[in-house]
């Protein structure tokens, strides 16, 4: 049970005892009428009836508060659920540990009107692309000379502007330090595209099939041959 409710059943239950208490206090007054005893019992009841009035209208406004937090929070989920994420990605790997080629990689929600600023430090390499719209896990290539900027140890940033499905204005900048990576001497691992490994897996399975069907074929023998 949420915040809102536990407030609204408390409010409710609370009202329904202020109620029972004040119409008993009204009874008992008539019932004690003209006693010395019931303008005081009126009084009281007057008074539990507007502490209940002024505490209701307290709960109320609490109610209001708490439900305005609770569409906020709805709101900002649904924002970050649509946001884009880009990110650098290697691929084509080089016998030394290098890689000879960097691409953009969208694994958020769609990316719209994107414009694409690349420069590149120690080899004076500059690019400036628009892609009309990355949606979730689609890929740019980005097309850099990104083995030389590596054997010049220099850096790769890559700066994006783009449109988001609420149509907010967003920037993403990612870089690639080879000097710090050099100095640290850091190399850079080996990754694996599931893609790649699904077709590597399809093509080993249509290899197995290939073979099978040269197998039958051999142990076919057409009637009347020998």
């Amino acid at each position: 049970m949420d915040k809102v409710a536990i407030r609204f059943w408390g409010m409710w239950g609370l009202s329904l005892l202020v109620v029972l208490v004040v119409a008993a206090c009204a009874v008992i007054a008539v019932w004690l009428s003209p006693t010395q005893y019931s303008r005081q019992i009126e009084s009281s009841a007057l008074v539990l009836a507007a502490i209940m009035m002024g505490w209701s209208a307290w709960q109320s406004r609490s109610i209001a508060y708490s439900s305005r937090e609770q569409i906020e929070q709805m709101r900002q989920q649904r924002v970050e659920v649509v946001r884009p994420s880009l990110s650098l990605r290697p691929e084509h790997y080089t016998a030394g540990g290098g890689f000879m080629t960097l691409l953009l990689q969208n694994t958020g929600g769609l990316a719209r009107e994107v414009k694409i600023d690349i420069e590149a430090t120690n080899s004076l390499e500059k690019k400036s692309l628009f892609i009309p719209a990355i949606d979730t896990e689609h890929i740019v290539y980005l097309p850099i000379d990104i083995h030389k900027i590596e054997r010049s140890s220099g850096t790769v940033k890559v700066k994006a502007y783009l449109k988001d499905s609420y149509n907010r204005n967003l920037t993403e900048e990612l870089s690639i330090d080879f000097g710090m990576l050099r100095a640290e001497d850091r190399d850079f691992a080996f990754q694996e595209a599931p893609m790649y490994r699904a077709l590597g897996n399809i093509e080993r399975k249509l290899g197995e099939i290939e073979r099978s069907l040269r197998q039958i074929e051999g142990d076919f023998k057409p009637i009347g041959r020998r």
